[in-house]
C-alpha cells in the first residue's frame, strides 16, 4: 500500500492527478474517498475503511441477499483529475458545478484522510456505491494522509 503524506487536503487534487497518470487511467479518472484516519489499521489490512459488519444502507439489517458483503461496498466519487477544476463524474445526470466540485476539500479536518482507487477494478452500481469486484487491496492506489500540523 502506497502512503502519501500531504501538507494539506487540497494537495491531493495533485496527488491524484499524478496517480491517475502514473496508473494509466484513461481520462485521469480516479475513486475518492475520504475516512477518519483512526480506521487506518483497517485499511491497512483490508484495502478499504469498511468491516465485514458495516451497514451498506442505514435501513440494512443484516443485507440478505445483498451480492456483496459490506467489506466489499464503499462509497466515494469517481473524479476527472484532467479537467480543470477537478470535478466529480455523474453516473445518471449531468455534471452540476455546485454537487460535483471538490470544494469540500478545503473544509475537512486533518483527522480524515484519503483513499484513491482505480475505478477499472470497482464496479459501479449508483451514484456513489461500488462494489470491489475482488480484494480491494488491488484497487486501491494509495491512501493520502494530510501531515498533522497540531
Amino acid at each position: 500500500m502506497k502512503e502519501i503524506i500531504v501538507d494539506n487536503h487540497t494537495d491531493v487534487i495533485e496527488v491524484m492527478r499524478k496517480e491517475a497518470k502514473a496508473n494509466g487511467l484513461l481520462g485521469g479518472l480516479i475513486g475518492l474517498r475520504q475516512f477518519p484516519i483512526s480506521r487506518m489499521s483497517t485499511v491497512t489490512e483490508t484495502g478499504t475503511d469498511r468491516s465485514r459488519n458495516a451497514k451498506v444502507y442505514e435501513d440494512d439489517g443484516d443485507c440478505k441477499g445483498m451480492h456483496a458483503s459490506p467489506d466489499k461496498v464503499t462509497y466515494m466519487r469517481v473524479v476527472d483529475t484532467a479537467s480543470e477544476p477537478p470535478m466529480a463524474v455523474p453516473k445518471f445526470r449531468r455534471q452540476v458545478p455546485m454537487f460535483d466540485n471538490l470544494n469540500f476539500l478545503n473544509n475537512l479536518d486533518d483527522d480524515r484522510a484519503h483513499l484513491l482507487y482505480d475505478p477499472r477494478k470497482i464496479f459501479r452500481a449508483s451514484e456513489n456505491e461500488f462494489w470491489f469486484s475482488g480484494d480491494p487491496k488491488k484497487a486501491l492506489i494509495a491512501v493520502v494522509t494530510v501531515r498533522s500540523r497540531k
